[in-house]
């Protein structure tokens, strides 16, 4: 008997690995990263908008594609422009879309980013905030690399809903892998060049209310969640 203990140890070790593996397999949620990419977010993203037009004078943090390295997380798409309103206030805006199945650098979280490429972050929270009359969750911080100071507003979607952290990640993932839904992502990111991080965060808020207007509501909900 003390022979053959062992032995089935290691055949119900197996058995449990093999189904933990099918198990894993089933919760994935449908890749679609094969798939021919129908959205633009050149044009999902109006170039002017409200008291926003276009600045090429600034240049966001870089998002990284498919081409780029792997650390930092991969985009089917990505959009960087900065606008100017009437006061001469610049605002960064970063879009980046995955239609990868879920790992946990797709789509990426922004301290992470931001601390690979030399930042030091601070001031790092987590909120809901009303954006285009639905309550969102948010992540807020400020990135610091020598003289340039960038208070930075994002948040992450999956599927139909905007994730407040990466438990909630997690689980949606989860629920997205038994009821077979695509698990697409965006990043939707806005900062600017300030000291005044307070102040940056609030205007941060009125730029993302007046682009979300701008855009349709069936188009809007691939930004904000459809509820």
């Amino acid at each position: 008997m003390s022979r053959t203990l062992p032995t089935r140890r290691a055949a119900l070790l197996a058995l449990s690995m093999l189904g933990a593996a099918a198990m894993a397999q089933r919760l994935t949620p449908k890749d679609r990263s094969n798939e021919p990419l129908t959205l633009s977010l050149e044009h999902l993203v109006p170039q002017s908008f409200g008291e926003w037009i276009t600045d090429s004078n600034l240049k966001p943090v870089a998002l990284a594609t498919e081409a780029d390295d792997a650390v930092y997380g991969v985009y089917d798409a990505v959009l960087a422009r900065s606008y100017k309103n009437s006061k001469g206030q610049l605002v960064m805006l970063s879009v980046g879309y995955s239609r990868q199945p879920g790992g946990v650098q797709k789509p990426h979280w922004q301290e992470n980013c931001y601390r690979t490429q030399g930042y030091k972050v601070s001031e790092l929270t987590r909120s809901t905030r009303s954006v285009a009359g639905r309550a969102i969750p948010i992540t807020r911080m400020l990135a610091v690399n020598g003289s340039r100071s960038e208070p930075v507003t994002y948040w992450l979607t999956l599927g139909p809903s905007v994730v407040a952290d990466r438990w909630d990640r997690l689980f949606r993932l989860l629920a997205m892998g038994i009821t077979g839904e695509p698990a697409d992502g965006l990043l939707v990111r806005i900062s600017n060049i300030s000291r005044d991080s307070q102040a940056s965060y609030a205007l941060h808020m009125a730029f993302a209310q007046d682009m979300l207007a701008a855009i349709a509501a069936d188009q809007r909900k691939l930004l904000v969640g459809a509820g």
